[in-house]
């Protein structure tokens, strides 16, 4: 066995030390595209979800406008009644109080 020199100890040094570090390097790289790879499925399951409800209040909100059309065509008097005195609630809780003399 011949005695290392001090360049070929510093050389096999420095190579084992990259290889550890490239070694190290590949883990990380893998843990961090397996931890990815599962937000990005977490990310597409809840958007699919968002979808779906923004869908169901989609829905809702058309089945209660046909459901109010269908109540001003079955009880025209009564719904314009409710309208003008709506309208007058609003108009009078708006309108700034007149002081009195």
């Amino acid at each position: 066995m011949t005695p290392e020199t001090p360049d070929e100890s510093t050389d096999g040094f420095v190579e084992r030390t990259a290889q550890a570090a490239h070694q190290t390097i590949d883990e990380v790289a893998e843990k961090a595209s397996e931890t990815l790879d599962r937000l990005q499925a977490s990310a597409s399951s809840m958007g699919e979800q968002l979808s779906d409800k923004a869908q169901a209040i989609s829905d809702f909100e058309y089945q209660m406008v046909e459901k109010v059309r269908d109540c001003v065509r079955d009880h025209p008097l009564t719904s314009l009644l409710v309208a003008v005195t709506a309208g007058v609630l609003i108009a009078r809780l708006a309108w700034p109080a007149t002081p009195e003399r």
